[in-house]
C-alpha cells in the first residue's frame, strides 16, 4: 500500500490548496486557500507541528448533523478541514488517522 501524501493544487480561483490523502487515496483533510504556493507549503509545515497538540483539533457538527474537525494554528486560524463523518467516534478516528499519517506523508505536486 502506498504512503499517505500531501498534494498541492492550484484551484480555478488561482489559489493554492493542500490536501492530505490516505494510502488508499481518500482525501482526509483539505486546506484553506493560499495566494502563493509557498503559503500552502508553509501550511503543511504548520500542520506537521499542530498534529502533535490535541488542543489544535476542533470538532464541529455540520448543518446536516455530520461531524468534522478542523486543525488550527497556535493562534486559532484554520489550517485544514476534514471530510464529514457520520458519528463523533468516526470523527475521532479521523483525528487519530491524521495524527498518524501526517508525519509520514510526502509532498506530491498535482496539476490544477
Amino acid at each position: 500500500m502506498e504512503n499517505s501524501k500531501f498534494q498541492i493544487l492550484r484551484g480555478e480561483n488561482k489559489q493554492y490548496y493542500f490536501r492530505l490523502r490516505t494510502g488508499r487515496g481518500d482525501i482526509i483533510l483539505q486546506s484553506e486557500g493560499y495566494n502563493v504556493r509557498a503559503g500552502a507549503e508553509k501550511g503543511i509545515d504548520i500542520v506537521r507541528i499542530s498534529v502533535c497538540h490535541n488542543d489544535r483539533f476542533r470538532r464541529k457538527m455540520s448543518a446536516d448533523g455530520k461531524y468534522y474537525f478542523e486543525i488550527l494554528t497556535i493562534d486559532g486560524d484554520i489550517l485544514g478541514t476534514s471530510k464529514l463523518y457520520e458519528s463523533l467516534q468516526g470523527c475521532d478516528n479521523g483525528i487519530f488517522a491524521v495524527k498518524d499519517l501526517v508525519p509520514k506523508a510526502v509532498i506530491e505536486n498535482s496539476g490544477m
